[in-house]
């Protein structure tokens, strides 16, 4: 799926997921393609997937041209962020929405006033 510049949250991204189904159960996923990256977020009730995707999530990140995994390039560590928080949610895939945070923008309002 193609997005726009919006601050994405995590209820946004909770119900942009599909139902996959593999061989050891079902899983929810989406995928927010950007120009040069996609986010990949999955999770299950099962423990073989590093989140609910209600509360913690999978998240990678995957150059688009080459099919490569490219977290660690934005996010240090492994290729795989595994139970990431709605808020590291938001704040992974926003990274590439350009659309500036609103928690940010309100802090902004009380600093410059």
């Amino acid at each position: 799926m193609k997005t726009e510049s919006k601050y994405l949250t995590a209820d946004d991204i909770i119900s942009l997921g599909e139902v996959e189904k593999r061989i050891f159960g079902e899983v929810k996923k989406v995928n927010l393609s950007f120009d040069k990256v996609t986010v990949s977020i999955l999770g299950s009730e099962l423990d073989v997937i590093y989140g609910d995707f209600k509360n913690t999530f999978e998240i990678a990140i995957i150059d688009n041209k080459s099919g490569n995994f490219v977290t660690k390039l934005f996010l240090g560590g492994q290729d795989v962020i595994a139970w990431a928080s709605r808020d590291e949610l938001e704040s992974i895939v926003n990274i590439f929405t350009g659309a500036p945070s609103p928690k940010t923008r309100v802090v902004e309002r009380l600093t410059t006033s």
